[in-house]
């Protein structure tokens, strides 16, 4: 199954692919804006601002596709190249805030009872957030030797429910969600025309993009802003 496929599928989660497939598309349109021709360079640039405008739409793009692909174990790691590293703090916070949101009987921080008499305790963290350690061991799980062991992330989660409670139970809640209809439109178009093999992009591709829907949004509310501001 294609990138630019998986957002039709019924058998395997897809929100955790939107994320990459605009990151991936968005990298196309970036390279299309050296070529030679400035008709190619035009329409790259016209297909930036339509996906960028695209992230602003909640329905398109949400919490819950950075949530769904740090929950995604065997690509997770990428997401590093999609947010930037001055916003990899910020999601991993994210990340942690909906554990302990949709957490069902909050554990509070417990005290290592054998330690706390110890003439080392006070060089030592007798608190320990179990949650945070959980989140973390998963977060520091390479995908690359995912990748290696399990087909797909449902596999990853069959065989990892019990190891990581808390994270399976919130990609439980997370991933069986789908992408939304708007997304899928607009990746079923590209799948059937951009491919990451062809060295140019189709120009019917950004044709249909830049006069879709949101698109057109975008230009009307661009030109109500220079009418208020006149």
């Amino acid at each position: 199954m294609g990138e630019l496929d998986r957002p039709e599928s019924e058998t395997v989660p897809t929100i955790n692919h939107i994320l990459l497939q605009y990151h991936e598309i968005e990298e196309h349109f970036k390279e299309c804006l050296t070529q030679e021709s400035l008709i190619m360079q035009q329409m790259a640039a016209s297909g930036i601002v339509a996906l960028s405008y695209h992230k602003t739409i909640t329905s398109s793009f949400s919490d819950y596709h950075t949530l769904a692909l740090l929950l995604d174990s065997l690509n997770k790691y990428k997401i590093a190249d999609i947010v930037g590293p001055e916003n990899l703090v910020e999601s991993i916070a994210l990340f942690k805030r909906y554990l302990r949101k949709y957490e069902d009987n909050p554990v509070n921080d417990e005290t290592d009872d054998a330690m706390a008499d110890s003439p080392f305790a006070q060089f030592t963290t007798l608190n320990i957030d179990h949650l945070d350690v959980e989140a973390e061991s998963y977060l520091k799980l390479k995908s690359q030797s995912v990748e290696m062991q399990y087909h797909d992330v449902l596999d990853f989660w069959k065989a990892q429910e019990e190891k990581y409670p808390r994270v399976s139970k919130l990609a439980r809640r997370i991933l069986p969600i789908v992408s939304s209809a708007s997304s899928e439109r607009q990746f079923s178009l590209l799948g059937r025309t951009l491919t990451p093999t062809r060295s140019s992009m189709s120009p019917q591709t950004v044709s249909d993009l830049i006069n879709a829907k949101n698109l057109k949004r975008f230009k009307e509310e661009q030109e109500a802003k220079k009418a208020r501001e006149g």
